[in-house]
């Protein structure tokens, strides 16, 4: 009998583990300019990173500060991306030889070094705590 308490323990915890949902919590400082909008993306998949987000939020920019929060995230892991939409055009504006005209940050503080950050550099693990990140947005 006592073995199958035991058992049921183990599966009861392996299926609330499993089913484990948390927040990601995303401050972004050292924004240059009180205007346009801020973009965060997060990705669940390396081949996804920085083409198509399985999470976005957007938020005005109304100081030199923003936090955006993501609520009830399945466990997992997350590479983040930012920038900053100074225009709210919706896009990562670029110079003609592809320097960025727009701020951007990545998750972890990960710097851009001849192009972005890998995913494994920017990710976070989700394991049901809270996750808070403070990264400072970066301008060329």
């Amino acid at each position: 009998m006592k073995n199958v308490v035991v058992f049921f323990i183990l599966v009861g915890t392996s299926i609330f583990s499993f089913g484990q949902s948390g927040s990601i919590t995303i401050t972004v400082k050292k924004i240059k300019e009180v205007k346009g909008s801020i973009l965060v993306g997060l990705y669940t998949t390396e081949k996804d990173f920085l083409k198509k987000p399985s999470y976005g939020r957007a938020a005005k920019v109304n100081g030199s500060e923003v936090t955006i929060v993501f609520d009830n995230l399945p466990a997992g892991d997350y590479a983040v991306s930012i920038i900053h939409d100074e225009n709210d055009n919706k896009e990562f504006d670029r110079s003609k030889i592809g320097f960025p005209k727009e701020g951007y940050c990545f998750g972890n503080n990960a710097h851009a070094k001849f192009g972005p950050p890998k995913y494994r550099d920017v990710k976070v693990s989700l394991k049901g705590e809270p996750i808070n990140q403070t990264l400072d947005m970066v301008y060329l």
